[in-house]
């Protein structure tokens, strides 16, 4: 492994019965990078491999090429260096290899140091495990949020659906129920005065009790059953639901037409 076991223990992340009863004999192989005079080596082993097992010529290198095969850090290792000789043995005809060549088999390396956001293996967690089950329970919690801003969202529209009058100006709770609102210019002072008293009269007797969402969902029917003259069909079309459903929640709420 290319992993600090006995740092992965004082994380908890390895567990330290297993280490002692799998580790006999430690041998530490620095990586291929810190092993520049062996790169070469490797690499003229395995083209000579190729050339064999297929009958072909062996690939050669450039001294451009060759320097910058030995200044690669092959993160890889040597599965990686055996992989890229392996496929420039096979596909190029030309056998003396160019940089350029060399090049399109390598992949470009940054050397800007990676940044990696810790913020996830701040915790004590035991396990990987723990983090994947962070992780999907987060998710969870970010549905259930969205399903319910979605509800409301639709609640918000079925209320604003509600009722006789167009909507306009509702007074906050602050103002005084006798404020006067203004109403259609078109209209003459008596229509107006008549209005504002309507709107007086309807701030007046509403009741600051908060109901449940099923006696909402009930108003909302009845209201609904009411602008429809009974029709079950138009009310229905007008709650955005089927007759048959209509049907059953007037049973369900006890309903009289």
């Amino acid at each position: 492994t290319n992993v600090n076991l006995l740092d992965a223990i004082n994380k908890g992340r390895f567990r330290e019965d297993l280490y002692y009863r799998l580790c006999q004999v430690s041998i530490f192989v620095p990586p291929l990078r810190e092993r520049k005079d062996d790169i070469y080596l490797l690499f003229r082993r395995f083209a000579v491999e190729q050339a064999e097992r297929y009958k072909m010529p062996m690939i050669s290198l450039t001294n451009e090429a060759r320097t910058y095969l030995l200044n690669y850090r092959w993160k890889g290792n040597i599965r990686q260096l055996k992989n890229v000789t392996e496929q420039i043995s096979i596909i190029e005809k030309e056998k003396l290899i160019t940089l350029d060549t060399l090049k399109k088999y390598i992949p470009v390396v940054s050397t800007l140091p990676m940044v990696v956001d810790n913020s996830l293996f701040e915790g004590n967690f035991s396990s990987q495990k723990d983090i994947l089950f962070t992780i999907i329970n987060s998710k969870q919690q970010i549905l259930l949020l969205k399903k319910e801003i979605e509800d409301l969202k639709e609640f918000v529209k079925q209320m604003l659906n509600d009722g006789h009058h167009e909507p306009r100006m509702i007074p906050s709770i602050n103002q005084p129920s006798n404020l006067i609102y203004p109403n259609q210019p078109n209209q003459d002072t008596d229509q107006e005065e008549e209005d504002d008293e309507i709107i007086d009269n309807e701030y007046s007797e509403v009741d600051d009790t908060p109901m449940s969402l099923v006696d909402m969902e009930k108003k909302m029917i009845i209201s609904a059953l009411q602008r429809a003259k009974g029709k079950r069909a138009t009310a229905a079309k007008e709650l955005g639901i089927s007759e048959r459903t209509l049907y059953r929640k007037i049973n369900d709420f006890d309903i009289e037409l």
